[in-house]
């Protein structure tokens, strides 16, 4: 039964839209691509079909009925205009995005790890060196999380794939067991800091969380802004860095683990690590390979594309044989992401290209014109940060909200967009951490039993409220300082 109404809903809420009379001021064919636009994103958050699958069909449609819902009367009136031929030409414009590009090699990046082992030993190395203590080791957990975020932008892959197969390993060396209180001796605290690490990670770097890259393409699209990687990492390192700093001992303090101390488990990570050997041909490639990425995406972004820049490490990954083409074929969370954001960002785009983002904007434009451009950010800001309890994916959060927000941004006088877009757009790392489907990983972490649901919403509430002050205490103020 639930599968049936999470397939209707989609239809049944474009097809009330499409009946409903279309607002003063927007044209009749806007109105009727915000239907599927809309329809799509309930799709996205009821999950009938995997959110791919959706896209494509959203853009399938209206590119069939581009003559109603896509394309202007003005423009079906040029004679030299040919329908059919731009309206795949916009189905399709999204699998040319340079940042769909980017968040593809940037999975390549990730299954490098994974290929050659780098990503555990870097892991294993710091629960060795800081496990003996709890608090050391939630530090631990931070910084290895912290290590692969740059170039991981499945949050999933990072800390569900590689930081949690090792974690929870550790919880039975102490006879920490889910769902019974053991679970407070420290399985809790470990899985909390991992959790709320990595949410703080996925907004420290721009490559770090998809949505982030999808974010900056609507934005690109709907706003005109463009933003560097270097230029995202300024911004948001003095919030982030000082909120990684304290994250594991404030973990450490509303979670408290009751071992503190003990040898089991750096004497279990050094075991494992005898077990790999000393450093492998591949991993010192990669680890090259990694750190020339950087370099280039940090001082040669108006040399290179960054987009560019993760293809030839891809390429280089081929011709040492670090990976195969194989297991290129075989990523299919990589490929997955590739067409899902591909048609998301057309989605978007279109929103924007048949005037509905610049109406909405015009709407709510007027209710805050009032108020100066720096309230108007931060009342923006918080907004689109607390509206997340309602979505289970953060992506499906970027896709329906971002443009509209921005589209609202863009009326007031005298607000910088370039500003506002670095104000905004990094909040949908901390925004993760609110509920138990927030972000990728959370259902991971929350199905271990070491984190009850009253225990979640409860941190949740404390993290996520904390997260968003010291974005508005420290990162904006930062922001407007250097802009």
């Amino acid at each position: 039964m639930k599968k049936v109404i999470s397939s209707v809903c989609p239809i049944l809420v474009t097809l009330i839209v499409l009946l409903c009379p279309v607002p003063s001021g927007l044209a009749p064919h806007a109105w009727y691509f915000f239907a599927i636009f809309l329809g799509c994103v309930i799709g996205l958050i009821l999950e009938p079909l995997p959110g791919a699958a959706i896209g494509l069909i959203g853009v399938a449609v209206i590119a069939l009925f581009a003559n109603y819902v896509l394309f202007s009367p003005a423009q079906l009136a040029n004679p030299e205009f040919e329908s059919a031929k731009n309206a795949f030409a916009w189905a399709v414009s999204g699998f040319t995005n340079s940042t769909v590009w980017l968040i593809f090699g940037a999975f390549m990046f990730a299954l490098g790890y994974e290929k050659t082992g780098l990503g555990r030993r870097i892991a294993l190395w710091l629960v060795k060196t800081l496990g003996k203590r709890s608090l050391t080791l939630g530090y631990a957990i931070m910084i290895a999380d912290t290590a692969l975020a740059p170039f991981t932008p499945s949050n999933t892959a990072r800390s569900a794939g590689t930081i949690y197969p090792i974690i929870s390993n550790l919880p039975p060396l102490y006879d920490s067991k889910p769902n019974d209180p053991s679970m407070k001796k420290i399985g809790t605290f470990l899985m909390w800091t991992a959790i709320a690490s990595t949410c703080v990670t996925s907004s420290l770097f721009l490559t770090a969380l998809a949505p982030n890259l999808l974010g900056l393409s609507i934005a690109s699209k709907t706003a005109g802004v463009t933003i560097t990687w270097m230029e995202w990492f300024t911004a948001a390192a003095p919030a982030c860095i000082l909120l990684l700093i304290i994250t594991p001992f404030l973990c450490y303090i509303l979670c408290p683990p009751e071992i503190k101390s003990g040898d089991a488990i750096p004497s279990w990570a050094a075991e494992e690590l005898k077990k790999l050997g000393s450093l492998t041909r591949n991993e010192i490639l990669l680890l090259v390979f990694v750190v020339v990425a950087l370099l280039l995406w940090i001082f040669a972004e108006k040399i290179i594309n960054a987009s560019l820049v993760g293809i030839l490490v891809i390429c280089a990954m081929l011709i040492c044989r670090i990976i195969t083409w194989d297991n290129i074929l075989s990523n299919k969370a990589a490929w997955n992401t590739f067409a899902w954001f591909a048609t998301l960002v057309a989605l978007a785009d279109g929103l924007s290209k048949v005037g509905f983002v610049a109406w909405f904007g015009n709407l709510v434009g007027d209710h805050i014109n009032g108020f100066s451009p720096i309230m108007v950010m931060v009342i923006l800001t918080c907004v689109f940060y607390l509206l997340h309890y309602f979505f289970a994916s953060t992506t499906a959060h970027t896709t329906a909200l971002l443009p509209v927000i921005l589209g609202a941004a863009s009326h007031i006088q005298g607000l910088d967009m370039h500003t506002f877009v670095l104000i905004l757009l990094p909040t949908l790392g901390f925004m993760g951490i609110i509920t138990p489907y927030g972000t990728g990983p959370s259902p991971v972490y929350y199905g271990t039993g070491y984190l009850p649901s009253t225990l979640w919403w409860r941190l949740g509430l404390i993290f996520g409220l904390l997260f968003l002050a010291v974005w508005l205490i420290v990162g904006i103020p930062w922001i407007l300082l250097i802009n």
